[in-house]
């Protein structure tokens, strides 16, 4: 879940903000806001029910139970949803697997 995102000498066409630096404020499951900051490593777009919308993506580090690695996430304010953060197969891939018959909010 991201709130504020700051490009560094931001452009008007996406494109040429790939590979700027971008700061943006994320909020832990403790509601605390941290400013966070990376290079801008591409965008998506996101197809929805009524429109096509843009994300940043940016590398980071995640980290679960002791598990931690670098991908790819996307830019994307969550607020109001149940998760306010998705992870996809590049995480999970290699350390995890799903079993989508157990129900579990761990």
């Amino acid at each position: 879940h991201v709130e504020d995102i700051v490009i560094e000498d931001e452009k008007e066409k996406w494109v040429d903000n790939i590979g700027k630096v971008v700061r943006f404020k994320a909020k832990n499951r403790s509601d605390e806001t941290h400013w966070l900051e990376s290079r801008i490593a591409g965008y998506v777009i996101i197809k929805t029910t009524d429109s096509r919308v843009r994300r940043y993506k940016v590398p980071l580090i995640l980290r679960w139970k002791g598990i931690e690695k670098k991908v790819l996430v996307t830019l994307n304010n969550r607020n109001g949803m149940e998760y306010p953060l998705l992870l996809g197969r590049n995480f999970l891939q290699g350390d995890f697997l799903v079993d989508v018959d157990v129900d579990n909010d761990d």
